[in-house]
């Protein structure tokens, strides 16, 4: 099966692109995420993407140039500021904090849950990336990768050593 994409460098139809991206998959959590976050930060020019616990562990990085745990510790303190707000009375249904920056670079955090746990998505978009579209499509591309890794360790207790090597 073939399938065209939009190249974001010149506006002409790529074909094989996606085809291209489905094989270069792995089975191991962390390189599967890593893959997903930097197949994005390419496709939508961004210089950072982190995935985060709410307590600002880092999960995954692309594109980050060292920032990453400043950017997953900065996660946390958005969730922790969220939360607070939350119990004091504020509205619970925020899901992306938008942080604007002198230079015009936008810095984003999108708060999704999986499985009980509390993540945060972070990137760095230029003054003129559409982040929007590629945030809810990239947190969407880490739970499926999260299911399917959890998935696969619930069919069969062997399936943990198959993460482990």
């Amino acid at each position: 099966m073939s399938c065209a994409t939009l190249s974001n460098d010149n506006n002409q139809w790529v074909a094989g692109k996606m085809e291209d991206r489905r094989r270069d998959r792995t089975p191991i959590t962390e390189l599967a995420l890593g893959k997903q976050l930097e197949h994005v930060a390419e496709e939508g020019g961004f210089s950072d993407v982190v995935v985060a616990t709410h307590d600002g562990l880092m999960l995954a990085e692309a594109a980050t140039h060292g920032r990453g745990e400043q950017l997953a510790a900065m996660a946390g303190s958005l969730w922790e500021m969220r939360h607070t707000l939350t119990q004091k009375g504020c509205p619970n249904d925020i899901t992306v904090h938008r942080m604007l920056r002198e230079d015009g670079s936008c810095i984003s955090a999108r708060f999704f849950s999986y499985m009980d746990q509390d993540l945060v998505l972070m990137l760095t978009s230029p003054p003129d990336a559409n982040e929007k579209a590629y945030i809810e499509r990239l947190s969407n591309g880490i739970q499926r990768i999260l299911y399917e890794v959890s998935d696969e360790i619930v069919k069969a207790d062997d399936g943990r050593d198959k993460f482990r090597s």
